[in-house]
Formats: C-alpha cells, sequence, structure tokens
C-alpha cells in the first residue's frame, strides 16, 4: 500500500488537501474522484524521506530561514539557496523535495512533516503556529536557539563523559598486553617450578589461555560487532537508556544526570512550543517524546491525558510521584496561577541546566578514582596469583 498526498477542490470550488492510502496512483486518482474532488496535485510520499540531520546542521537551517526570511526573501528562494550550498547528495536532495512541495502548495509545515526524522513534531507545531500567526520568522529564529542550546548541552555531556571513557579504553588495552604478551612467559616459569598452584594462578592462567585462543578472540570481536550493529538502531537505544532510569542505576550520579538533562531538554521545548502558542495538551507528548528519556515520555504522555481532563500541570506533576523535582512543580504552580507559565518552564529549564553542568564538571573528579580503584584491584589480584606460587618456592627452599 502507497501512500499520496493531494490538493484538490469540490465542484463548489472548496478547497480540499490531506493524504491518503492507494494500491497504485490510478487507485488514488479513483478514490478522490468517488469523493467528488477535482484534482490539483497529487504526489506519493516515498519511504526515502529519512534524512537524519544532525542538531548542529538542523541550527544552521533554522538559522539561515530565519535571517533571508525576515529580509523578505522567500522561502522557495531561501532553499534553493541552502540545497545550491549543500555539499551532502542527500540532504540536498531533501531541500529539492522540500522546495517541489513549497511550489505544489504545500505550506513549510507541512513540507517539513514529510521529514519526521529530520524535522521533530514539536518543530513543525511550532511552525505551524508561527505561519498561522504570521510569526514564522520569529519561530525559526527561536528554533535556531532552541536546537544551538541542545547542541552545546550535549556537546558539555560528551565531553565530560570522553576522559573516563579514555581511562577505561586505556586499562583495558593495558590488561589485555598483559594477558597476551607479559603473563604467558610468567606463567611458563611458574610451571616448570611443579608447585601447587593457588585459585587465584588458576584463574589468571586461564584467563590469559582465553586471550591467546584465537576462537575466543574472534567471538569477542563478533560480539563488540553484533553489539555496535544493535546500539544502531533507535529502540535499541532507548532500551539502554530505560537501564539508566530505572533502580538501582536511577540513584547513581549517571543516572541522575541522564534525568536532569532529559528534564531540562523536555522543559525548555515545552516552554518554547507555549509561547509560541501551541496547545498545552498538544505540547506535552511531543516534550516528551523528544527530550530522549523513555521515562519521562510516558509521563508526559499521561499529564496530556490530565491536561486533556482539566487537572492543571502543576497537579498533574505532582501526580507523577518522584519524576518531578519540588521546586519545578512549584514553579509551574506559581506560573499557572500568575499568567506566566512559559517563562516559569523556562527558569526551571535553566535551573535544571545549571545543575546538569555542575554535576558534569563533577564527573570526572569522581569516576577517574573509581576506574583507579578498580584497575588497582585487577592489577594487585594479577600480582597475587604471580607471587604466590614463587612464595611456596622460597619457603620450601
Amino acid at each position: 500500500m502507497k501512500k499520496f498526498r493531494y490538493i484538490a477542490h469540490s465542484e463548489r470550488g472548496v478547497a480540499a488537501k490531506g493524504k491518503l492510502n492507494a494500491a497504485d496512483r490510478a487507485w488514488a486518482v479513483r478514490k478522490l474522484q468517488q469523493q467528488g474532488l477535482i484534482i490539483e496535485n497529487l504526489e506519493e510520499i516515498r519511504d526515502d524521506k529519512a534524512v537524519s540531520l544532525p542538531d548542529r546542521d538542523l541550527c544552521f537551517v533554522y538559522r539561515q530561514l530565519s535571517t533571508m526570511h525576515g529580509v523578505g526573501v522567500t522561502l522557495t528562494a531561501a532553499l534553493e539557496i541552502l540545497a545550491d550550498s549543500e555539499p551532502n547528495p542527500r540532504f540536498r536532495g531533501m531541500y529539492h523535495t522540500l522546495l517541489t512541495s513549497l511550489r505544489n502548495g504545500y505550506a513549510l509545515s507541512e513540507a517539513m512533516d514529510e521529514f519526521p526524522y529530520t524535522f521533530r513534531r514539536s518543530h513543525v507545531a511550532m511552525i505551524t503556529v508561527g505561519e498561522t500567526t504570521g510569526e514564522l520568522t520569529k519561530v525559526l529564529n527561536h528554533l535556531a536557539n532552541l536546537t544551538q542550546e541542545s547542541v552545546r548541552l550535549t556537546t558539555k555531556v560528551k565531553a565530560a563523559l570522553t576522559y573516563p571513557i579514555f581511562l577505561l579504553f586505556a586499562a583495558f588495552g593495558m590488561l589485555v598486553l598483559s594477558f597476551v604478551f607479559i603473563l604467558p612467559q610468567i606463567i611458563s616459569l611458574i610451571r616448570d617450578l611443579h608447585v601447587p598452584m593457588p585459585m587465584a594462578t588458576r584463574v589468571v592462567i586461564g584467563l590469559s589461555a582465553i586471550w591467546q585462543d584465537p576462537k575466543a578472540v574472534m567471538m569477542l570481536l563478533t560480539a563488540i560487532v553484533g553489539a555496535t550493529i544493535w546500539l544502531r538502531d533507535e529502540d535499541h537505544r532507548q532500551m539502554l537508556a530505560l537501564l539508566l532510569e530505572r533502580p538501582p542505576l536511577a540513584g547513581t550520579i549517571v543516572g541522575t544526570l541522564v534525568h536532569k538533562v532529559a528534564l531540562a531538554r523536555a522543559l525548555q521545548l515545552l516552554s518554547s512550543m507555549h509561547g509560541t502558542g501551541v496547545n498545552l495538551a498538544n505540547a506535552l507528548p511531543m516534550a516528551g517524546a523528544a527530550c530522549g528519556s523513555v521515562t519521562l515520555s510516558a509521563a508526559f504522555e499521561r499529564m496530556s491525558k490530565a491536561v486533556t481532563r482539566g487537572v492543571t500541570l502543576a497537579d498533574s506533576m505532582h501526580a507523577e510521584f518522584g519524576m518531578f523535582p519540588s521546586m519545578v512543580t512549584a514553579y509551574v504552580s506559581v506560573g499557572e496561577e500568575a499568567g506566566d507559565l512559559t517563562h516559569m518552564m523556562k527558569c526551571c529549564s535553566d535551573m535544571l541546566a545549571t545543575e546538569a553542568n555542575d554535576m558534569l564538571e563533577k564527573v570526572p573528579e569522581l569516576i577517574e578514582p573509581i576506574i583507579i580503584v578498580v584497575l588497582g584491584v585487577v592489577v594487585g589480584f594479577i600480582l597475587l596469583a604471580v607471587f604466590l606460587p614463587l612464595y611456596s618456592v622460597l619457603q620450601g627452599l
């Protein structure tokens, strides 16, 4: 079954546009004609639109569109400029597809909605509001700032974790080298002594034998490649992220940091959408889906349903026990009472981002001693396994 997008009008001249499923183009034409519509444009929605644009590049797109649209350049002309200056053929094809949609009479938000892996639903909703209110330039500029802040936060997280990860790989590499090149010679000497081997020595000999077995090494490499391929899937990454949001990892510094970053991102996006006029009940699930947290996404879905029933946002947050800090709930409650919810949610986002930045600065200081202690224990165990048989020989002299 194929998907088609159409622009048409009735015999009375009433405009109509939308999407429909059909086996082929001819069947789509018949379905529209049966509805009494006169087709102006009909195009197939292809499945090759899974273009993933990095946030840094997405910020550039929003900034350029905002700047050019603000000085009077039409959206079609702005997209032509972006397409001509884009070296990546996939992204250039995306720009040309957006251009085609605009020339066929679709709005920018409708054209962007065909690229769900590039333009988030929350961004498309804000652009729709900007088109309706005539403030598209302001909304695009706001999206550029919003994406830029997200890039900065992500960069800080990666920078904070780079050094600990480097230490882990360095320690692992040293252990592998010792098991492959150094320990086999020492183990050969110990075996020539013909002395009883303690349990620690037998464990080290077994580990060394594994690393010298080509089949075992091949299995390990296969497992690493398989894990890498497994993690490339978005659903699998969400499963892994969910482990950090559940006990016992949720209470660790890493779990707390992940939650704060996700909550800050969600509240920042929620504040932006609410400020541009997106309905709160509609904005909540989109903000939850974009924050990167499975647990928060489910909570925002439940809050959306509660808000639809007439429950205040603060009360819906309070019902999600342990999900939102008490200060956040208090700020939101004050914002609702004062009629300044957008500003208070932005304050909450800034407060959580500041706390996350403080934690990011402490992460290397906390993780580095743990890695050193673990490495020291492992090295001490290896030395103990090597020297215990030698000690037995010395005692027998």
